[in-house]
């Protein structure tokens, strides 16, 4: 866990570059850096060449006829944002907004999308052939977000694909930009 959160800090925390492709097969894949974060008490990790940066929960510009966990969008240093409540998108039922809730800023098909999550916790390496990468759980497919499931010490981490987490029909009627 952070001591203290320098996610918050101004300026943005800059966490990586642009969006670098990683869906190869996990499987026997070298040891990757992932960002991690919570969404209630679920634990959920994106690989850190998705995350553009981090930063604090702010005002966003609602969009008339979206879907309810888009909450709009926000103006990051010129460029449009959509920003999406994660925790509604995924239906986790969470409190309210904190003090450590904040928007990860991610990279999907080459344009910024703000993703709001409980909390930020940190960077880790993953040994992304410990990951389990399989098709479907409990006998029901996995969603398209889902990367892998890694078990860890206190149970398991979704791995998000940010591709299969926000799709282009989604997006679409926003004036995605550049990375900003």
């Amino acid at each position: 866990m952070l001591e203290s959160n320098p996610m918050h800090a101004d300026p943005p925390y800059m966490l990586g570059q642009a969006h670098a492709d990683h869906r190869e097969d996990v499987a026997g894949a070298a040891p990757a850096k992932f960002l991690t974060f919570m969404i209630g008490c679920d634990e959920f990790a994106v690989a850190i060449a998705d995350v553009r940066e981090v930063i604090g929960l702010r005002q966003c510009t609602p969009v008339p006829d979206m879907p309810s966990y888009m909450r709009g969008v926000l103006n990051l240093r010129g460029a449009v944002v959509p920003v999406l409540d994660l925790r509604e998108k995924l239906g986790v039922d969470t409190a309210r907004d904190t003090e450590d809730t904040c928007i990860a800023v991610l990279v999907s098909e080459g344009a910024p999308v703000g993703a709001i999550v409980d909390r930020v916790v940190e960077v880790v390496e993953v040994d992304l052939s410990l990951v389990t990468g399989g098709t479907d759980i409990g006998g029901r497919p996995t969603p398209a977000w889902v990367l892998g499931i890694e078990a860890t010490r206190d149970g398991v981490r979704f791995l998000v694909d940010v591709d299969g987490l926000v799709t282009s029909s989604e997006m679409d009627g926003f004036p995605l930009g550049p990375v900003p």
